[in-house]
């Protein structure tokens, strides 16, 4: 149980961490620390190359068919 509470911990300091250096410099990337949030479009996307892999095309995506 101990283990637990300091990983939960650790990982507690580490975002606090983050979102402190992002207030202070708003343009970083945020690093490891913290979750990004992605638009509908880039979730969207990742999930069809996820599923398809390589029989997928960027300009399938478009509407646009290369066929």
């Amino acid at each position: 149980m101990p283990v637990a509470l300091s990983l939960l911990a650790l990982r507690l300091v580490l975002q606090l961490v983050g979102y402190a250096r992002l207030i202070r410099y708003p343009t970083a990337r945020p690093g490891v620390d913290l979750p990004s949030v992605e638009d509908i479009t880039e979730t969207a996307r990742h999930e069809i190359e996820e599923t398809f892999g390589d029989e997928f095309d960027a300009n399938d995506a478009n509407g646009e068919s290369s066929r």
